[in-house]
């Protein structure tokens, strides 16, 4: 049997941010590998070597929004716009909690929007929320965790990534 852990990419400019992500998903055990860029270009850069097949596909893109030189909503932009790439599944995490980004980010394709945890526990809620997700399956439509929950609207974030991504609950796919 073959074991495969998914890799995420974190389009993030905030080192601290990448790192608690990691290790939200090292404290629960949830198996996954992360490549990240730290702005846009980076971000753009790297998404046009796996549209050739000569990087990895990530399982699922965690973006920010506001990045210098190329912001989220260009690369998410760009993501949608190119075909070997578009279904990879685009979760915006950012700090803006803003009904008119969301609005917008939703509307260019993004299959989720989140605003930042800012307690341990609403990142550990997250890590939750995007295993769960990738448990569920392949995409077949855009699918919106709930806005608000008990921890500000991050319940679920993590189980969405996830359940988009089509993976199994445990973070791994089994081939046999």
């Amino acid at each position: 049997m073959t074991v495969h852990v998914p890799a995420l990419l974190i389009v993030d400019d905030n080192p601290c941010d990448v790192e608690l992500l990691r290790d939200a998903f090292t404290e629960l055990a949830i198996g996954a590998t992360f490549m990240v860029a730290a702005d846009g270009v980076e971000a753009i850069t790297l998404l046009k070597q796996v549209s050739l097949g000569t990087a990895e596909r990530p399982a699922a893109i965690l973006l920010d929004l506001n990045m210098p030189r190329v912001n989220g909503r260009e690369v998410l932009s760009y993501i949608k716009a190119t075909a070997a790439i578009a279904a990879i599944p685009t979760i915006i995490l950012t700090s803006s909690s803003s009904p008119k980004d969301r609005a917008e980010c939703l509307e260019k394709g993004a299959d989720a929007y989140f605003t930042k945890a800012s307690t341990l526990q609403e990142l550990e809620a997250l890590a939750r929320q995007i295993n769960g997700l990738v448990a569920k399956g392949p995409v077949t439509k855009r699918r919106q965790p709930p806005a608000s929950g008990p921890t500000g609207g991050l319940v679920g974030f993590f189980a969405a990534v996830w359940s988009l991504a089509g993976r199994p609950a445990s973070g791994v796919l089994r081939l046999g």
